[in-house]
């Protein structure tokens, strides 16, 4: 098979082989490219492909401080764009990077300034990371942006669904179990941060909307 430099998905596997043969600064610049041209060249690497990728980099950025010296530069580029455009895309690829690094007081005040000059923007991308600033017990100071949960739940269901699709097609894949457990950590997370900033109808209703899902799809 030929590589091909200008296709994603090679640049992908070519990093992974390098990184698993030692030619770090090889991967690192595999990498780099990947992020800076796979979702300009082909929309369909956003998402959870991404975030593969990033889970990738700051493994090697474990072993290898170049790359995640590098990680922190594409965090401070995508914040800064963010904030200065309001971009949605740029604040996604922050947050996502900023969890891989660990720099969760980074990621709540990027929130916090998207919230200052980009209100509406704020509360469009705030059911993507309200999971993770409930984590942090930071969300009783962005109150101000909570709204519907059902795109979260919605969200949340694909997930679990999407895993018990596969384990009915393959009776050794395993995760299933792990994949509810999260679906219901995830909502008693939702709850309990509706409820501690006074929801709490919409609260009660998550509870019953998690209970609707794990009937329909576990019988």
């Amino acid at each position: 098979m030929t590589y091909d430099p200008t296709d994603p998905d090679d640049v992908l596997a070519e990093a992974r082989t390098l990184a698993n043969v030692g030619r770090l600064g090889e991967a690192l610049a595999c990498y780099e490219w990947y992020f800076a041209n796979a979702v300009r060249i082909d929309r369909a690497h956003r998402g959870v492909r991404r975030s593969f990728v990033l889970s990738d980099w700051a493994k090697l950025g474990e072993v290898y401080p170049a790359a995640r010296v590098s990680l922190i530069q594409q965090f401070t580029a995508a914040a800064e764009c963010a904030k200065e455009t309001g971009e949605i895309e740029a604040f996604l690829d922050a947050d996502a990077t900023s969890d891989y690094l660990g720099m969760q007081e980074a990621f709540i005040d990027l929130l916090r300034d998207m919230m200052s000059r980009w209100p509406e923007i704020a509360r469009k991308v705030y059911p993507e990371v309200i999971l993770r600033v409930i984590e942090q017990d930071r969300h009783r100071e962005f109150r101000a942006l909570l709204g519907d949960p059902a795109p979260i739940l919605r969200s949340e269901a694909f997930v679990l669904e999407d895993v018990l699709a596969r384990k009915n097609s393959n009776p050794e894949f395993d995760r299933h179990g792990y994949a509810i457990a999260r679906f219901n950590r995830n909502c008693a997370l939702l709850q309990a941060g509706y409820r501690d900033c006074g929801d709490m109808a919409t609260a009660d209703s998550i509870e019953v909307a998690r209970k609707r899902v794990i009937e329909r799809l576990t019988g």
